[in-house]
């Protein structure tokens, strides 16, 4: 397995830091095999286990790589994909050992708050549909379910449906739909069309629960570099637009 010198060798002091960087690669350092437990797993760099959480949580917040890595396995390892998990860990591990063999006051950096990702989304839409439902009701928040009977009538249209319309008495209303996942190609088309078919009063908003939070993101919070960072508290949202 090779990897860019960016990686490795700028971390590891190899090259000096205004070495180009163009196109090289280098063979990484092969580490020992894993443990064959996993709850060990942090002999293979030779720290205590505290040292090997602690890197494990800077790097997930503030290394982009890393972070992607791990919602790739994540994804994997959920059958949500394809690909070869041993090697993406693998890909981990190097990067984990990278960063370990830097001089620790090295890896005292500033930690930034935590990045939300794709993969700490709550799961199962049979029960947050309901959930956030009930979570409307509560606050007092007018809204129309979109019931298998609307389903039925809206789908004369050729679209798919989203799950409720929430209402804003200064706007813009929201046509929802609860995710647990990046939004699919085939989801932002249905929700574009949806805007275009209720008007410019409606916004289409991708509505999840992470954290224990409501929160929401909308069709140009998806054309950003990072959507979830771009992501509002669904109450603040509703509280902003009925306070306008």
């Amino acid at each position: 397995m090779t990897t860019s010198i960016r990686q490795y060798d700028l971390l590891d002091g190899v090259l000096p830091p205004d070495t180009p960087l163009g196109n090289y690669c280098c063979q990484p350092p092969a580490l020992p095999p894993p443990p064959a437990n996993p709850l060990d797993h942090y002999k293979r760099f030779g720290v205590t286990a505290d040292e090997h959480v602690a890197a494990l949580e800077w790097l997930s917040d503030n290394n982009q790589e890393f972070a992607d890595l791990e919602d790739r396995l994540a994804a994997i390892e959920l059958g949500e994909t394809t690909g070869d998990a041993v090697a993406v860990q693998e890909q981990l591990d190097q990067i984990v050992a990278a960063y370990l063999r830097r001089p620790a006051p090295q890896r005292a950096m500033p930690v930034q708050p935590p990045r939300l990702k794709w993969n700490q989304l709550a799961q199962g839409r049979k029960t947050l549909v309901p959930e956030l439902e009930k979570h409307l009701r509560d606050k007092g928040w007018p809204y129309v379910a979109v019931t298998e009977a609307r389903k039925a009538i809206f789908g004369g249209s050729g679209i798919g449906t989203f799950d409720y319309l929430v209402y804003s008495s200064t706007g813009p209303n929201l046509l929802v739909l609860v995710i647990t996942r990046r939004p699919t190609a085939d989801q932002v088309e249905q929700m574009q069309e949806w805007e275009k078919v209720f008007g410019k009063d409606f916004e289409a908003a991708f509505v999840f629960q992470a954290a224990g939070q409501w929160r929401l993101i909308t069709l140009k919070d998806l054309e950003t570099h990072d959507p979830l960072g771009q992501s509002a508290v669904l109450v603040d949202r509703l509280e902003k637009n009925h306070d306008k």
